[in-house]
């Protein structure tokens, strides 16, 4: 038989069920806006410290600092991304 005219043969994945996060889940969760937030003043500091005109010649230091301040972004964004994932695990109400 064939499937009907506007519909996929494959059914669609279910969603996902949510469920209580964990215990340590839950404290992660808790701690997650206070720790982007230094994350973010870290990512600021790097900025700013690569940015800074006293090593526009140095070569080495810029080097560094720009690792360090990609270093800092990184963190940032992994932060981010964990705290997405909690917040999908995270039971409504």
């Amino acid at each position: 038989a064939k499937a009907p005219v506007g519909r996929s043969a494959v059914p669609a994945p279910a969603a996902p069920m949510r469920r209580k996060p964990s215990w340590r889940e839950q404290r992660e969760w808790e701690g997650m806006e206070a720790a982007i937030l230094a994350a973010e003043e870290e990512l600021a500091r790097r900025r700013a410290a690569a940015g800074d005109p006293a090593i526009a010649s140095d070569g080495a230091a810029l080097t560094e600092r720009w690792a360090a301040l990609a270093a800092a972004q990184a963190e940032v964004d992994r932060l981010y991304a964990r705290w997405a994932e909690l917040e999908a695990h995270r039971v409504p109400g």
